[in-house]
């Protein structure tokens, strides 16, 4: 097996944007090691699909297939196929909740590992193939290496910086499917309208104290007045609090804000391994060992909502 191999994932014949960001970590890798790098994509019209893919030095393979990427029990048949003639040693996959879904079944179909949601792909001195991501509940961080191939992995959305297009569309290796049915009916695709939270400038990142008496409604007014966009923990997304476009952290986004503030936020590792290359962050929590303060530029021991209230008056 040889070669880095990159799901291109696509909806209604879009490529996510998080490819370009695969894109920067397999060069990386291939830097090093002169592995070639190719691009793997279904959809409908392959041609459409290979022009939003030029990105410099990369191959593409390409499978046409009208299975939705809701229809991963049969997705996941035809991936596993086009993956066992690619015979990569590696592949990268983003780590949102489709992609997720599809290749812990295309996982089982290669008899494959799988290391989910890394945060850095690199190389060690012997030259093994490492990822960096968290374990043990997430409150702790580790590198793993796989030793069987292909190896498969997630990587986080929002780690690296986008590759940008070099603008010359790759010459499409069109790779044949077996025939393969799904036992899912796609009725009705809902689109999201909530704004993604990966390029807000200003966050207001929320944690399990504002969800105590009218902690969160004062979070919303200041947010609004400063035009910060609010994200949050996990805890927050679970209760139905704020949508899971607005989770930051190992299970949620990547952000890299200019000015980061937490409100209630304890400082788990989970969360702030979220938040990349802010300017600033200010952390407020009323247990003053509370973890975010190692973390945080500047912190101030106090309950949120005397201190939001406070801000609030000077607006």
């Amino acid at each position: 097996m040889n070669g880095i191999c990159i799901y291109a994932e696509q909806f209604d014949g879009v490529v996510e944007p998080c490819t370009g960001e695969l894109v920067t970590a397999a060069r990386a890798i291939a830097a090093q090691t002169g592995q070639s790098i190719t691009l793997l994509v279904l959809g409908q019209d392959i041609q459409a699909l290979a022009k939003q893919l030029a990105f410099p030095g990369v191959q593409v393979a390409a499978v046409q297939t009208g299975l939705s990427a809701f229809q991963d029990d049969a997705l996941s048949a035809v991936v596993a196929q086009a993956l066992e003639h690619l015979s990569p040693a590696s592949v990268l996959i983003p780590a949102n909740r489709t992609a997720r879904s599809l290749f812990s079944r295309v996982a089982v179909r290669l008899d494959a590992g799988l290391t989910a949601d890394c945060s850095e792909l690199f190389l060690g001195e012997d030259g093994a193939f490492l990822q960096k991501k968290s374990a043990f509940g997430a409150n702790a961080m580790v590198v793993t290496a796989e030793t069987d191939e292909p190896k498969l992995v997630t990587i986080q959305i929002g780690v690296y910086e986008p590759c940008p297009l070099c603008g010359e569309v790759p010459a499409v290796q069109e790779l044949t499917a077996a025939d393969a049915s799904s036992q899912v009916e796609v009725l009705e695709v809902v689109e999201s309208t909530e704004e993604s939270i990966t390029g807000a400038e200003k966050i207001l990142s929320l944690g399990r104290g504002a969800l105590e008496g009218e902690n969160l409604q004062l979070a919303q007014v200041f947010a609004e007045k400063v035009g910060a966009m609010i994200g949050g923990t996990r805890p927050l997304v679970d209760d139905g609090t704020i949508p899971f476009e607005r989770q930051i952290g190992q299970t949620g986004s990547t952000v890299h804000p200019k000015i980061c503030l937490y409100f209630g936020v304890s400082g788990a590792i989970q969360h702030t391994e979220g938040v990349r290359d802010a300017k600033l962050t200010i952390a407020v929590n009323k247990d003053p060992e509370a973890a975010i303060f190692d973390y945080a530029d500047y912190g101030v021991a106090a309950d949120m909502k005397e201190i939001l209230s406070a801000l609030l008056q000077l607006y």
